[in-house]
């Protein structure tokens, strides 16, 4: 019985050294497949997709409440708006043009004059749908291409860290009882961090479930505080010179940011500005990270 529970007692012990070994070279055989062109030109197929169905959604919303009776028209009038919009998606979009802010602040104020004159001066319903309808398609056209050119200037211009998402394996939690994370293995697993020179702001592209989810200018948080510390934390990583950086949004619901140096993942609580080998972090931390 004795020599039972020391070999049990050696398997716990060694669990989470293979863990961690096994994960480590998990994210290792991830980077080394990693074709950064052919997958930042894939995420931005996947933002254009993404814009275009949530403008469909927006639009879809929109008129069934000018239109509630008729299904059919509402179907033929976003069938046809949304071809516009694909149109625009479809052809070369960047317009160095288009990063003017002052140009885009007069473009706003101008479409809100139009409106407001439309309101104002056009009674008969039918009509005034009709100017509105063509107004919101310019406006929301102007607007996918500010939001491309800006997104791709800044892809261009600024240094692209590729971060690859790490999630809880919540089968580990409930058979050995230990938290385990697992790389994603999806078609979009990395996130784009593009950094600017004092880390405060960028552009901080998210991938989720295989196709991009949103965008930031700076690291996203659930605490104005947490924000505020953040380009402090990304300051003295970066100097360490990390092989990679990581990312999970369920430790502690993102007051964290890892990284991995000389296959060793690191946890670097923002908040607290403390720092953690991932094991030490798991372990210390595990009521908080299931709580959340």
């Amino acid at each position: 019985m004795r020599k039972i529970n020391l070999i049990l007692l050696f398997n716990w012990m060694f669990i989470p050294f293979l863990i961690g070994e096994t994960l480590v070279q998990n994210i290792k055989n991830i980077y080394n497949k990693l074709d950064s062109a052919l997958y930042t030109n894939n995420v931005i197929l996947s933002y254009k997709e993404h814009e275009l169905e949530m403008i469909e959604e927006t639009e879809r919303f929109v008129l069934k409440m000018n239109y509630p009776e008729d299904s059919v028209l509402v179907k033929n009038k976003l069938d046809d708006i949304m071809e516009c919009y694909r149109r625009v998606m479809q052809s070369p979009l960047f317009d160095e043009r288009l990063l003017d802010e002052r140009r885009r602040e007069r473009r706003l104020l101008e479409e809100g004059r139009a409106m407001a004159n439309v309101y104002l001066n056009i009674k008969d319903s039918i009509l005034r749908n009709f100017v509105l309808d063509s107004l919101t398609i310019a406006h929301s056209t102007n607007s996918l291409k500010e939001n491309y050119t800006q997104l791709i200037y800044q892809l261009e211009t600024l240094p692209v860290h590729f971060v690859l998402n790490l999630e809880i394996d919540t089968c580990s939690l409930s058979d050995i009882g230990l938290i385990q994370l697992l790389p994603d293995m999806g078609p979009l697993p990395f996130n784009l961090f593009c950094f600017t020179k004092n880390y405060k702001g960028g552009l901080y592209i998210y991938c989720k479930n295989g196709t991009y989810s949103w965008q930031d200018s700076g690291y996203r948080t659930f605490s104005r505080r947490l924000g505020k510390n953040a380009p402090k934390v990304f300051r003295r990583i970066m100097r360490k010179r990390p092989d990679y950086l990581l990312y999970c949004s369920q430790l502690e619901g993102m007051n964290t940011i890892l990284y991995m140096k000389n296959e060793c993942i690191y946890v670097y609580r923002i908040i607290e500005m403390e720092e953690y080998e991932l094991n030490e972090y798991l372990e210390k931390f595990k009521d908080r990270i299931v709580e959340t």
